[in-house]
């Protein structure tokens, strides 16, 4: 029977996670000690030049979404440092309305560390599921002022991503996207010359690679079935690719 190269939705990984796929891919080919020929070299090339557009140009977001996204982190930090308070409080009271606020608060992981587009999709649910419950909960609380300025930084960020002062960073992201487009076309030639290959026993260690191959790919697929699974439960919680 043939081998074959397990398959994954290479367009949900996030650009780090991209960045270590590809790096992981040439290391278990070096390793396997298999030399794929000229889908091996497109391959490297076309992972050498999404790190340049990454890195070796400066991809960043820009200064405007940065400092955006700094008040808002802050924001929801000062929201999950009172609810704490809240709930150590020495009117019984404020304890019980905390504990009701809490209960909403914890259904969100830290949200803060994700990429922009799942913090923010993260931080939009929390806020208006925090603002539906009872006005007396959110006033005997005292998180009310700190919600209020949660939901204001994070309108501000979505706000700005949407405008033209975020033209640079748009066109950033478009650079990134088309890279990661190349590079997974050529993941795919080369997924296919290595079947093929291991089918004709025409390439060295061709099938070996393609077993080490298939290791790393079911642990990214099992990681984002989880992630997947999280998001449905409005769990959103950063589940990385694995490390080179």
């Amino acid at each position: 029977m043939s081998p074959t190269i397990l398959k994954f939705k290479y367009n949900k990984l996030r650009r780090d996670e991209i960045r270590t796929f590809n790096s992981r891919v040439l290391q278990i080919l070096d390793n396997a000690g298999c030399d794929a020929g000229a889908k091996h070299k497109a391959f490297r090339s076309a992972a050498e030049v999404y790190e340049n557009v990454l890195h070796g140009q400066g991809f960043a977001s820009s200064v405007s979404l940065a400092e955006y996204d700094r008040l808002a982190d802050d924001a929801w930090l000062g929201l999950s440092l009172q609810i704490r308070a809240s709930l150590m409080h020495p009117e019984a009271a404020v304890r019980e309305a905390a504990r009701k606020v809490d209960v909403v608060f914890q259904k969100t992981e830290n949200p803060t560390r994700l990429s922009y587009d799942l913090e923010y999709g993260a931080l939009a649910t929390l806020v208006s599921q925090l603002k539906s419950l009872d006005d007396e909960v959110l006033e005997a609380s005292l998180v009310r002022p700190y919600l209020t300025h949660l939901d204001s930084c994070v309108q501000n960020f979505m706000n700005a991503a949407a405008s033209v002062v975020d033209t640079k960073a748009q066109k950033e992201i478009g650079a990134a996207k088309s890279a990661a487009d190349v590079c997974y076309q050529a993941w795919l030639d080369l997924a296919k010359f290595l079947e093929v290959a291991a089918d004709s026993g025409l390439v060295d260690h061709a099938e070996d690679a393609i077993v080490r191959l298939n290791v790393m790919n079911a642990e990214i697929k099992s990681r984002m079935n989880v992630r997947s699974a999280q998001k449905d439960k409005g769990v959103f919680e950063d589940i990385a690719a694995p490390e080179a």
